[in-house]
């Protein structure tokens, strides 16, 4: 190695162990980019955190207003809407000495089968007159 590259190298070296060189502005700005980017990428994911709650509680109330597979209705006596091939109507479910199933409160028959599907009963409409 020549003098002139073993000067070059420690000109080099001491640039390098510096602690700002020529542009330490512009580094402070850039790090004070990046913690600003950081705090507000933090902020993001709370607020995403948030939304995705609400999400799921938004999907949770959409499955009340549709036809859900037979297996998972609630069997606490409560009226609901059941579904069968060829019609619906309002039934609930039964288990005492004389009958486990589901019942129709009507006259009508219920249709043959076994219903496939279920929603629960609307919220009745608020009254107009109050």
């Amino acid at each position: 190695m020549s003098n002139d590259d073993r000067r070059e190298a420690v000109r080099r070296s001491n640039f390098l162990k510096a602690p700002c060189n020529v542009d330490c502005g512009r580094r402070e700005q850039l790090e004070d980019r990046i913690e600003e980017l950081e705090a507000q990428v933090k902020s993001c994911q709370a607020a995403n955190g948030r939304q995705y709650k609400m999400i799921q509680e938004l999907e949770e109330e959409l499955k009340k207003h549709q036809w859900q597979p037979i297996e998972t209705a609630p069997k606490d006596g409560g009226y609901i809407i059941l579904a069968w091939p060829s019609e619906s109507m309002i039934a609930k479910w039964l288990d005492n000495a004389t009958w486990q199933g589901w019942s129709v409160p009507s006259l009508i028959l219920k249709p043959a089968g076994n219903p496939t599907h279920w929603m629960p009963l609307p919220e009745p409409p608020e009254n107009q007159h109050e």
